[in-house]
């Protein structure tokens, strides 16, 4: 009852293995390389955060507020300010929620880009107006699309920010 001392793999079951991390290879590397996907959601997301401080803030505060999407910095730049008249990048900021800092968040430099609407307004009452004349309310919903994310919504009565 002597057995053979070579041990090891067939030939069949290499070839299988091989196969089989091939296949592995192709479907997980591109999820690797491609990261735009999740920078986009991850911008989508601090805007959304962005948009419901300055809503509440505004109606917290009972003072107007703007959330401005400035693409003409470099990086760009989303900011919440406090306007002096018309929503400008100049104007005082709003403090961060959890660090107390100016409320100003860089955008990756490369690849997201954004659609619609790139400035909103809250009055005291966390409705959105019109960026120039805050007495106006706005007719319509405003939308802004990151990249190939769903867009994200601003309700025209209540300011509700959200993606349909």
């Amino acid at each position: 009852m002597r057995r053979s001392a070579a041990r090891g793999f067939t030939m069949i079951e290499l070839i299988v293995v091989i196969t089989v991390l091939g296949i592995l290879a192709m479907i997980a590397l591109p999820q690797l390389t491609n990261r735009l996907p999740e920078e986009e959601r991850g911008v989508k997301d601090q805007l959304t955060l962005m948009l419901r401080h300055a809503r509440k803030v505004a109606v917290a505060q009972e003072r107007d507020t703007c959330v401005i999407v400035d693409t003409a910095v470099t990086p760009n730049a989303m900011r919440a300010v406090y306007p002096g008249g018309t929503c400008q990048t100049s104007d005082t900021p709003l403090t961060a929620p959890d660090t107390g800092d100016p409320y100003v968040d860089t955008l990756p430099p490369v690849g997201i880009v954004l659609a619609g609407t790139t400035s909103f307004r809250f009055n005291s009452k966390g409705q959105p107006v019109n960026v120039a004349n805050s007495s106006t309310v706005l007719a319509v919903n405003q939308t802004i699309t990151v990249g190939s994310q769903r867009p994200l919504s601003v309700t025209r009565e209540t300011g509700f920010v959200y993606t349909p």
